[in-house]
C-alpha cells in the first residue's frame, strides 16, 4: 500500500463523495449509494475513507443511534482492484479507533448470510459476535445477520 491516510469526509465534498460513490456502485451495485445519498448520510453520521496519495481506495458509512452510544456500520467498500490487500482492516481498525475515541460504546452491522468472505473479516479479523438474524431484513427472502462488538 502506498502513502495512506485516515480522513472523515465532508458532507459537501462532491468530488470526494463522488469517488466515495463510484465506490459502493461497484461493491453493491443497484442498491450502492448515490453522492446524494452520502451528502444526507453524511449529515446523519460519518463518510470515513482510506486516501491513498489523492484516490480513495475504501469508503465506510457509520452512523449513530440518537440518545445512545451505540454506531452502525452502513456500508463498507474497497476499490474493486484493490480488494482483498489490507484496505477494508486498516479502513476498519482507525473506525473501531475514532469510535473508542469519541466514547462510542457498540458498533453493530448487518451482513448476507450468503457473504462468506464479510463473515470471515468481521468474526476473525475484527471479532465482531453474531447476536441477531432478520430473514426480511432488506425486504422479502432478503436476510441478514447482525453483527456487534463492543468497544469498551
Amino acid at each position: 500500500m502506498s502513502e495512506w491516510c485516515f480522513e472523515k469526509i465532508d458532507p459537501l465534498d462532491w468530488e470526494s463523495l463522488s469517488a466515495v460513490s463510484r465506490i459502493d456502485l461497484d461493491a453493491f451495485g443497484s442498491e450502492g449509494l448515490r453522492p446524494s445519498q452520502l451528502s444526507l448520510l453524511g449529515r446523519a453520521g460519518e463518510i470515513m475513507v482510506i486516501r491513498e496519495d489523492k484516490d480513495i481506495t475504501a469508503e465506510a458509512v457509520v452512523l449513530g443511534s440518537i440518545g445512545k452510544s451505540k454506531a452502525f456500520l452502513f456500508s463498507l467498500a474497497v476499490d474493486d482492484g484493490l480488494r482483498r490487500k489490507g484496505r477494508g482492516l486498516r479502513l476498519m481498525l482507525e473506525i473501531l479507533r475514532y469510535l473508542q475515541d469519541s466514547k462510542v460504546e457498540t458498533i453493530e452491522l448487518t451482513v448476507d448470510p450468503q457473504n462468506l468472505p464479510a463473515l470471515n473479516f468481521y468474526r476473525s479479523k475484527l471479532g465482531f459476535r453474531e447476536i441477531g438474524y432478520y430473514p426480511c431484513h432488506l425486504g422479502p427472502n432478503r436476510p441478514r445477520l447482525l453483527f456487534s462488538k463492543s468497544l469498551t
